[in-house]
């Protein structure tokens, strides 16, 4: 059974559409950088996939159910979306505590995770007080705290000075390493295609490349093409 089946996924607001019969799997292991222009589709996509919104047509399947109905789907997934829906005046810590406590987790999971992604020193401070780029760790150390099975992220480098983009990229490769499968939406080719797998590039919501092993020269030329 596939990590997760996208099949014929259609997405419409209105008359626009979102997303127009994108269709991939995604297996065990697979590190995959998710390109596009702005309004491509891509955080659209991610969010039908966590099951935060349901496709106009087409299917989503996350180890073989519905995201949208199924919370033992939503589970196993970790979602990095673009807002962080932190509360700004407690700490860190508290933040991440509540979230632990639904997983059943306890503080040294945090600790772990916040200390590889170098926020550790600042988990008692409020969030208030937080650069973008220490929400962006936090958010991430989130993201990946109940050691999801597939993990989604939003631009996933975003704020991040190089040595966070580093130590980003080193642990989801490791995450991909020991089977954990990882979908990440990015405009920084740069940072993602070395340690990619694989890459899908949205085109005014179609999916106009899925290449294994990318190269930088393979995804600009499809992020150049012309809708038909």
């Amino acid at each position: 059974m596939s990590v997760l089946e996208v099949s014929e996924v259609t997405k419409r607001f209105g008359p626009i559409y979102a997303l127009q019969r994108v269709s991939f799997r995604l297996e065990s292991g697979e590190l995959v950088a998710l390109f596009g222009p702005n309004g491509s589709g891509k955080s659209t996509l991610l969010r039908l996939i966590a099951g935060v919104s349901r496709p106009t047509r087409g299917t989503i399947r996350v180890f073989g159910e519905d995201p949208f109905v199924e919370a033992s789907a939503r589970r196993r997934l970790g979602f990095l979306t673009h807002s962080t829906f932190f509360y700004r005046n407690i700490t860190g810590w508290e933040n991440l505590q509540m979230y632990a406590r639904m997983y059943g987790l306890d503080g040294r999971r945090i600790e772990e995770l916040a200390e590889y992604l170098g926020i550790r020193e600042r988990l008692r401070s409020r969030v208030r007080e937080y650069s973008r780029g220490m929400r962006q760790r936090l958010a991430l150390v989130r993201a990946l705290l109940h050691d999801p099975d597939l993990i989604l992220l939003d631009e996933p480098f975003s704020g991040l000075d190089p040595e966070g983009a580093q130590a980003l990229a080193e642990l989801l490769r490791e995450k991909a390493g020991v089977g954990k499968t990882v979908l990440m939406a990015t405009h920084a080719p740069e940072l993602s295609v070395p340690i990619a797998t694989r890459a899908l590039v949205l085109s005014a919501g179609k999916l106009v490349l899925d290449e294994r092993n990318p190269a930088g020269e393979e995804i600009a030329a499809a992020l150049r093409r012309k809708e038909a």
